[in-house]
């Protein structure tokens, strides 16, 4: 894949993650209109569980069938055979799960819902997410071939339908938190059948036990790290639930889905990144030169967003939202910076991704154990922000140890993160004046705040003006082609 390529791939990931953040951000005052704290609590106690199970279903396999879809020599098999192969295992542990979840459900997820009702919540979220893993490994398979465009149609029309469905569900029969489960399971039906209709023909529906084989070695040692990225982004929610309560919940979670736009860009981004690394590295020209400039570039983008992200926080939390959940601004520029650090992890940790996968759990599983323990010690300390401090000491940590492995395994293929990190800390200063400067007058307020992201924005950029200036300029040539 081309570096034009690469960079259109990551705009059509990121443009179609970030259509879904907007209108969620838009249907924010929707949610809060007819949803009171405890209901929206609920709801994301529900979406952690069922992100979890999303993660155990998967048992990163995806990651097995990226990787071998790429070079396929090492197994020695087409490409219709490896995700066949994939797609049975993966249906089969999810009639497993399926089961298991019949007779001990209840047990299983205590520990994890709290004070959630079990029927009717949380089943109807395990049914929707049992129907997922077919349609996730499909968006998996195309992200794999290169097909961004397809990818995000299929996420925006999997996005709407299940949006239109809320909506009626919500102001039309008054359900609450019940009406958009029912939602997202009607949508995961849906997207089930499709997956099947379209995505079938494209494997070979035989089971390889060679591939199988190569495939679960592979994946097993990542699965930890996938688990662990569940609980340095989800498993906040569990714990302020389980110390302050639903209604607490509810209001943290506000300030965490504005903060997820940021996460949502930073994945849309190692979408593109992922296929481009492995290629480039394979094709060896100049590649680490490259590699450092458009990983800089990237992570500036990433600092002026996390200012941005910062110095609006509050007064948009309190244009879209009622009063009750305004407090949730409060959270939002610490997980900012916690999920621009986790932008940064993906491109510390790839290199170790060509023969070094049995090192990553170490990294995940370490910041994870730091991540629950923060929030144990912080949470009762500092009440809800011990949970945004713990996400964000969670991710620092995995920043850190990805660094010194990689320095010490694959040194050759380290980033300039001297650089970057320097960056960091002079931008994560910048936002936080955010909690300590306030004037009585809100002109005065807005007018000291576009200033700040101004003038930030124009010094981090300023070594790039020419890099800016000759996409700009390849830009107009196209458009000029285009017309003619």
């Amino acid at each position: 894949m081309s570096t034009t390529r690469f960079f259109k791939n990551s705009g059509i990931y990121a443009l179609a993650s970030f259509f879904q953040k907007t209108i969620n951000f838009l249907l924010l005052p929707v949610y809060t209109l007819y949803l009171t704290p405890h209901d929206y609590g609920i709801l994301n106690i529900v979406f952690s569980v069922s992100t979890f199970l999303s993660v155990m279903l998967l048992l990163s396999l995806q990651a097995a069938a990226t990787r071998y879809h790429y070079d396929r020599s090492i197994l020695g098999f087409d490409i219709k055979s490896i995700w066949g192969t994939i797609v049975i295992l993966v249906l089969g542990i999810t009639i497993v799960f399926a089961l298991l979840f019949l007779f001990f459900g209840k047990y299983i997820f205590s520990g994890l819902i709290g004070n959630v009702p079990y029927k009717p919540y949380v089943v109807i979220g395990l049914i929707y997410t049992l129907l997922s893993p077919l349609y996730l490994l499909f968006q998996f398979y195309l992200q794999a071939s290169q097909n961004a465009k397809k990818y995000g149609i299929n996420l925006m029309t999997n996005f709407l339908i299940n949006v239109c469905i809320i909506i009626v569900f919500l102001i039309y029969f008054h359900l609450k938190a019940l009406g958009i489960l029912y939602a997202y399971l009607i949508t995961s039906a849906l997207f089930f059948v499709y997956t099947i209709i379209i995505f079938f023909p494209k494997i070979s529906f035989k089971f390889n036990k060679s591939i199988a084989i190569k495939s679960i070695k592979y994946s097993l040692p990542l699965l930890p790290h996938s688990l662990a990225g569940w609980s340095m982004s989800m498993l906040d929610r569990v714990f302020v639930n389980s110390y302050k309560g639903t209604s607490e919940t509810g209001i943290y979670s506000v300030g965490a889905q504005m903060s997820s736009i940021v996460n949502t860009i930073t994945t849309a981004v190692y979408q593109a990144y992922s296929p481009w690394f492995f290629q480039k590295l394979y094709e060896k020209e100049n590649f680490q030169d490259l590699n450092n400039k458009i990983v800089l570039l990237i992570c500036k983008v990433y600092f002026i967003l996390g200012v941005l992200m910062s110095f609006i926080a509050e007064p948009i939390v309190k244009l879209i939202t009622t009063s009750k959940f305004w407090d949730g601004w409060k959270f939002i520029p610490l997980l900012v910076w916690a999920y621009i650090l986790s932008g940064i992890y993906f491109f510390l940790v790839a290199p170790l991704f060509i023969k070094n996968t049995k090192y990553i759990p170490i990294i995940t599983l370490t910041a994870s154990g730091i991540n629950v323990l923060a929030f144990v010690t912080l949470i009762p300390i500092f009440g809800t922000y011990g949970a945004g401090i713990g996400t964000f000491l969670a991710f620092a940590v995995s920043n850190i140890m990805a660094l010194l492995m990689t320095r010490k395994l694959e040194r050759s293929l380290l980033i300039n993160y001297g650089h970057i990190y320097l960056l960091f800390f002079i931008s994560i200063c910048v936002s936080f004046m955010v909690y300590f400067i306030k004037f009585n007058s809100w002109y005065i307020n807005l007018i000291f705040r576009i200033s700040i992201i101004l003038i930030f924005t124009i010094s981090i950029l300023w070594n790039n003006k020419k890099d800016i200036k000759e996409g700009l300029n390849l830009m107009k040539l196209k458009i000029i082609k285009h017309k003619e």
